[in-house]
């Protein structure tokens, strides 16, 4: 964005439709979720990708966690260590999940942060989030077409603002 260029990156290991992508440290790409033809591979395979290297490929990072990872889910990157996932849906017929997994990249591990309440109805379906200054704000919400979202990463609650 700085630049305002685009350029091409390399295929990624495992094809989906839907992920979550953030940047860390204006360094890697972590991609999450999605679907593809094995639901439960794709929720348990993290892709990094080195944007400062040329010629990086997309790494596979393979989860150690047992319970079952929604899909659909949002996604913020807090800060060059922790990205949390929101939100989401176990399968396409389920209602949605009111629960934040906290990823720390620097250990890749994955837990659920009880802390953290989202709002009620919606599902985060893919939205992603960005920092401008100190605050993070959320695109708008897939169910609730006025609404926009505000994270306060210091109380850990949103914000839902109406327009």
């Amino acid at each position: 964005l700085s630049k305002n260029t685009w350029s091409s990156l390399p295929e990624t290991e495992i094809s989906r439709s839907w992920p979550g992508c953030v940047s860390v440290d204006d360094t890697y790409l972590l991609l999450f979720g999605g679907l593809c033809d094995k639901i439960e591979t794709t929720n348990k395979i993290i892709e990094k990708l080195n944007i400062k290297e040329e010629n990086s490929k997309w790494e596979k990072i393979e989860l150690a966690y047992e319970a079952p990872i929604p899909l659909y889910f949002g996604v913020i990157n807090i800060n060059n260590e922790q990205v949390l996932l929101l939100g989401g849906k176990l399968n396409a017929k389920e209602d949605n999940v009111n629960t934040c997994y906290n990823f720390n990249s620097s250990n890749l591990s994955l837990e659920i942060d009880k802390e953290i309440k989202l709002p009620s109805k919606d599902e985060f379906d893919g939205k992603t989030f960005f920092t401008i200054g100190e605050n993070l704000y959320g695109m708008f919400s897939a169910i609730h077409s006025n609404q926009f979202y505000i994270y306060d990463s210091n109380n850990k609650e949103f914000e839902v603002i109406s327009g």
